[in-house]
């Protein structure tokens, strides 16, 4: 039998080739980011649905789903990563003056790990197939939506 090390090659595995990071200078866009953040509070995301509409739309598809006793835990992932991208950009905007230091965002934290708890919210329904955890979610998706708007209108207004 063949060992692993023969069909290993270190640059390429599988089809995926390592790539190399250097460093590269960045200039932070703050009035592209203050104008985002804006939008983003104003609930329009420059799509079809407005970020109001995007949490209805996502809880009716919740919904959906459930009535087939499924769920697509690929959303739930995608919200839990989008609230730590803002997390990190607080912190770094704060970190750069961008932010009053004296303006609290400390409690954008409870957002994230709300979305990590609907996370496995999801998970726990795919488990057990009870109806009572969607009640949950969609409950915990509004709590979301509407302590993150609070958040940002303190900050930026």
């Amino acid at each position: 039998m063949q060992g692993l090390d023969e069909h290993f090659k270190p640059d390429s595995y599988l089809g995926i080739n390592k790539i190399s990071v250097t460093e590269i200078e960045y200039n932070f866009d703050l009035e592209f980011v203050m104008k985002s953040m804006s939008s983003y509070m104003n609930y329009r995301l420059n799509c079809i649905y407005n970020a109001s509409d995007v949490y209805s739309f996502w809880n009716n598809k919740i919904i959906r789903y459930s009535e087939c006793n499924m769920l697509d835990i690929r959303d739930f992932h995608l919200l839990w990563s989008h609230k730590k991208c803002m997390l990190d950009r607080l912190d770094y905007m704060r970190e750069n003056g961008h932010i009053h230091k004296e303006k609290k965002y400390d409690d954008y934290n409870e957002i994230v790990n709300q979305s990590y708890v609907q996370l496995n919210l999801a998970l726990k329904y795919l488990v057990t197939k009870d109806h009572k955890i969607v009640d949950r979610i969609i409950s915990g998706n509004n709590q979301i939506r509407a302590k993150e708007l609070a958040i940002l209108e303190r900050l930026f207004n």
